[in-house]
């Protein structure tokens, strides 16, 4: 299974948005997770979408969990 999400926050330091992917393999979760300040958000989005989507499990060479 794999659940993604991302949001805005508000904090001493400025607007952060960010950025999850978890997989849940039935076991184990595995978390991948980035955050930008929110100004640079539009910058980062095309950069992040290869990176989340490459995220996923393998074993031995078989495909187990892709990415969306």
């Amino acid at each position: 299974k794999r659940y993604d999400a991302a949001w805005t926050s508000a904090g001493e330091g400025g607007a952060q948005t960010g950025r999850i992917s978890v997989l849940d393999d039935g076991k184990n979760h595995f978390v991948m997770l980035a955050m930008t300040p929110s100004e640079n958000a539009g910058e980062v989005t095309q950069l992040w979408q290869p990176i989340f989507r490459s995220f996923r499990l393998e074993a031995f060479g078989t495909q187990v969990n892709t990415g969306s």
